[in-house]
């Protein structure tokens, strides 16, 4: 699995969706909430994924959230990515 690039399944959900519909802009900022909400119902249901609390050293949180940003990926995607390679690395 390459790093560079790697999306949550939530994060590739959304950027479908946003490539569905021209006019983003103009949905109002409730129906995208409720959108986001039950697409992570449907993830849920469809993946198996789980929500966790994971707690970090506030600069380490910064640094992350601004590399998501920078690079159009989203924590979540990068925190999995992190992990599954460090199991997988522990674990041979």
């Amino acid at each position: 699995m390459s790093g560079k690039g790697f999306k949550s399944p939530l994060k590739q959900r959304e950027q479908e969706q946003t490539s569905k519909h021209q006019d983003v802009e103009t949905l109002k900022q409730q129906d995208i909430k409720t959108s986001k909400h039950q697409d992570v119902e449907t993830l849920k249901q469809q993946n198996d994924i789980k929500r966790m609390t994971v707690y970090m050293p506030a600069q380490l949180a910064r640094k992350l959230k601004i590399h998501a940003s920078a690079t159009d990926q989203d924590m979540s995607g990068i925190i999995s990515m992190l992990v599954e390679k460090y199991l997988d690395k522990e674990m041979d």
